[in-house]
């Protein structure tokens, strides 16, 4: 129950109408008897900076930040040198950022019964924050530099910027998002490579059905980030029998995370899938 002690969570975006996170943080808080409700935040970007000073104001306790903000909150938010924010939690002083995208991806993929290690060769679509927070973790915590990475994207504006943080010693090879690439990228291969879609395209009301043909003849595994409006070549990968999964786990998983950062603890995972599966809000 709201009382006059309840402290304020919320996620942070625009047009975030289809948002699981404010099921999944409120039946946290309930699992773990914290007096907070979460809720979203639905902005135009020139409210953001005076959101930010209100909100640590009056005593919130943190953030989710989704499209298109994780970029632009970044560099509002001092202290660190991450290049994609989808959390903020409160410092001694001030909001500190974080990205549990890299991490709960991992996680994610674990639900497979796979390890990120086990792959040799990551293949993209789409170059925004997701994929700069995935860029990341392969650069600082796979311990091993694969033998490819390749994005596939519609903007190079931001090629330099990704390149630059594997510090010069390795580069992800930058490619155009067209059907042919993606075909020449993945067709054939086999169980060693992995398929991340990483765009917004579907949340958009784009399926990417026309790329559902370069999936002919693929061995590896696939992961689509976005749930609830899922790319048609997630369909084409369960036809065709490969280790795939959509953006549940991963978003779970990135729940439990930025959790931790907001109260030292997380709900398990197994309790906040059977809240999305009591929810009707998916399919799963």
């Amino acid at each position: 129950m709201v009382g006059g002690k309840t402290k304020l969570l919320g996620i942070l975006g625009k047009g975030i109408g289809h948002t699981l996170s404010p099921l999944l943080h409120n039946e946290a808080a309930k699992i773990l008897k914290k007096d907070a409700i979460y809720v979203p935040f639905d902005m135009p970007p020139a409210g953001l900076q005076a959101f930010l000073k209100a909100f640590w104001e009056m005593g919130g306790i943190g953030c989710n930040v989704t499209l298109p903000y994780k970029s632009l909150l970044a560099s509002m938010i001092p202290g660190h040198t991450l290049i994609s924010v989808n959390t903020f939690y409160r410092g001694e002083e001030t909001w500190r950022a974080a990205s549990t995208d890299a991490a709960g991806f991992s996680r994610g993929v674990s639900r497979l019964g796979l390890k990120l290690s086990g792959f040799n060769r990551f293949v993209l679509l789409g170059n925004g924050g997701a994929c700069a927070s995935i860029l990341s973790y392969l650069a600082k915590e796979l311990g091993q530099s694969p033998d490819e990475i390749v994005v596939l994207r519609r903007n190079p504006a931001r090629d330099i910027e990704q390149s630059n943080l594997f510090g010069g010693q390795f580069s992800p090879r930058f490619v155009p998002f067209t059907k042919e690439s993606l075909k020449q990228e993945i067709g054939g291969r086999g169980g060693d490579n992995i398929l991340i879609q990483t765009s917004s395209a579907p949340l958009q009301g784009a399926s990417l059905s026309e790329y559902c043909y370069a999936l002919d003849g693929y061995r590896g595994a696939f992961v689509d980030l976005t749930y609830g409006c899922y790319s048609a070549l997630l369909e084409k990968a369960e036809s065709i029998g490969i280790p795939c999964q959509d953006g549940i786990p991963m978003l779970i998983e990135q729940a439990r995370l930025s959790q931790e950062y907001w109260w030292g603890e997380s709900a398990s995972y197994d309790q906040l899938y059977e809240a999305v599966a009591r929810s009707g809000v998916v399919s799963i």
